[in-house]
């Protein structure tokens, strides 16, 4: 009988250790899914991809949120407040042209007139100068633009994006069309424009969280919404250029190479930065000023606050914008190292055992575990980076 007890209890325990005490943290197996994920890095065969659990833990933990505005047909109340807004402004510039052609014949006038009396007119053309541009200060914020390619429109919204307008107004003209409204693919739309323009410039596009639109013959209303007040949003991108210098200042590259200055970046982002763990995201973790300030932010912070930083330091980089496997919006970076571009994800390097899984790795690589609009993006060599 003794036996027999001692049998059961061997197997139990033997059972045990194979099975139910073999059991991983949800923190181990995003580990062990970095190690294993970057396995095989530098070899040629890129095309095989590990569909396992522990990929999917990864992808799934440190994908979907990166926010891409979206858009939305202008209601008919903003669309009438739109067109007044624009009948108003059109009314005040009027105003001011007649009033500048008065104070120009006046001042045509008083030059035949004795110099005592063109000193007095001269005063009175200045204090009529002064009441007009009290009154252009007081005109709504908003301004007629004109249009004729997709450059005129990046401009203008560049222009619109860095001084937080609320409306902007574009007439299409010299037969050009666009269509403001969003599709799935973001090949068009406001969502293009804004996508350009964070690549450009992270800073001016920041609190963005959406717009409305709405057409008139070739005149097209867009309204833009923020995820902060407007005075809040301001201060946020002047901190912003502040905190990036600082920033800067306490990144010690071993070189001024591009190598060692996208490693120093790198490193510098892990160290400082850490991921949100609880949903729902709030907007500043989408910002590079979320990433400076508060040193947490999801992915698309992550990235601006890399490619400004390497900007900074006089090295190339991009913001890429892509769907991982599992359908979650992600952003990351391409970075410029000796005449090629690489990709380099800070946000996925943070979590991995020696932050470089994703840096400076290929397309192929990439490609295991998310894909992007291809003909957007600069093209990387077929082997990763060696220093």
């Amino acid at each position: 009988m003794a036996r027999r007890i001692l049998t059961i209890i061997i197997s139990a325990v033997i059972l045990c250790l194979g099975t139910a005490c073999d059991l991983t943290s949800p923190d181990d197996i995003m580990t062990e899914g970095a190690v294993r994920f970057g396995d095989g890095k530098s070899e040629d065969n890129y095309d095989v991809q590990d569909t396992g659990a522990l990929l999917d833990e990864l992808i799934e933990k440190y994908s979907g949120s990166y926010y891409n505005p979206s858009g939305r047909k202008m209601s008919d109340d903003e669309f009438r407040n739109a067109k007044r807004r624009r009948s108003s402004q059109k009314e005040s510039s009027d105003e001011s042209s007649e009033q500048e052609s008065s104070e120009e014949n006046s001042k045509q006038e008083s030059s035949e007139e004795n110099s005592e009396q063109e000193s007095s007119e001269e005063s009175s053309k200045q204090e009529s100068s002064e009441e007009s541009s009290d009154q252009e200060s007081s005109e709504p914020d908003v301004e007629d633009y004109k249009a004729s390619s997709v450059k005129d429109l990046l401009r203008i919204f560049k222009k619109a994006f860095s001084n937080n307008d609320t409306l902007v107004i574009v007439e299409l003209v010299d037969g050009f069309t666009y269509d403001f409204t969003d599709n799935t693919s973001f090949s068009t739309g406001c969502s293009y424009l804004y996508r350009k323009l964070e690549r450009e410039d992270p800073i001016g596009v920041s609190g963005i969280y959406g717009w409305s639109y709405r057409s008139e013959g070739n005149v097209n209303y867009i309204g833009l919404y923020y995820s902060f007040d407007i005075d809040e949003l301001r201060q946020m991108k002047k901190d912003t250029v502040t905190l990036l210098k600082q920033a800067k200042n306490n990144i010690h590259p071993k070189s001024n190479s591009d190598y060692d200055i996208a490693v120093a970046v790198n490193d510098y982002l892990c160290d400082t930065v850490y991921y949100p763990p609880n949903e729902p995201y709030e907007p500043v973790t989408h910002t590079a000023y979320g990433a400076f300030k508060n040193g947490c932010a999801v992915c698309e912070g992550y990235a601006c606050a890399a490619k400004l930083l390497l900007n900074e330091f006089g090295v190339e980089s991009d913001i890429e914008m892509g769907m991982c496997r599992n359908g979650g919006g992600h952003a990351w970076n391409l970075v410029k190292v000796d005449g090629n571009w690489y990709q380099m994800d800070v946000t996925w390097n943070d979590p991995s055992p020696d932050r470089h899984t994703y840096f400076l790795v290929t397309d192929d690589y990439m490609k295991m575990s998310r894909s992007w609009d291809e003909s957007d993006y600069p093209k990387t060599p077929k082997v990763p980076y060696a220093a």
